[in-house]
């Protein structure tokens, strides 16, 4: 696919968009004309988002759910479809970190930080893949990190999902 050079009235979702990168990225497709739907865990950071946005000159919408529940992404999936129609790029973004050695690192903070660093990309690929396929355009952005390139000590469990992310990405990619 060739690459977009003008966001202007692009439909754009973000999720992990309430801080860090994903509030950066959101805030940035907005100040270049896009229709942002930001998408957190934390309304809170959300309405934060969207007033920065909003500052700005440019606007969003908001919408609250948890990337590691599968039916919370293809409700936000149905919701943008419903809104707009379409769906132009979705960045996958959502993440979280466990800081501690493989053998310190508990079997819950296993699946908890797999729920939303890995099931979290997948789940929106599932979710928002279709209808890609289906309008013959778009882009999904799913965000790793050079963790997903090297091993690092402290950060296995990181590492683990961000090397699959980056795997997941590649073949995504690979198959058109």
């Amino acid at each position: 696919m060739p690459g977009i050079k003008d966001f202007r009235g692009k439909v754009v979702v973000v999720t992990g968009a309430g801080s860090g990168i994903g509030r950066a990225t959101a805030v940035a497709f907005a100040s270049e004309g896009a229709k942002v739907i930001l998408s957190d865990v934390s309304e809170e950071r959300l309405t934060e988002v969207k007033k920065e946005i909003e500052h700005k000159g440019a606007d969003a919408l908001l919408y609250k759910a948890d990337v590691s529940d599968r039916s919370q992404v293809k409700a936000l999936a149905d919701f943008v479809m419903e809104k707009y129609g379409r769906i132009d790029i979705l960045h996958n973004n959502a993440g979280v970190a466990v800081g501690a050695l493989v053998e310190n690192t508990s079997i819950k903070d296993w699946e908890w930080i797999f729920g939303i660093n890995f099931w979290g990309v997948v789940y929106g690929i599932d979710s928002f893949l279709p209808f890609m396929i289906a309008q013959k355009s778009g882009h999904i952005v799913n965000t790793a990190s050079l963790f997903g390139l090297i091993g690092v000590p402290a950060a296995g469990a990181y590492c683990a999902t961000k090397f699959a992310v980056v795997g997941l990405s590649e073949a995504l990619r690979a198959e058109g």
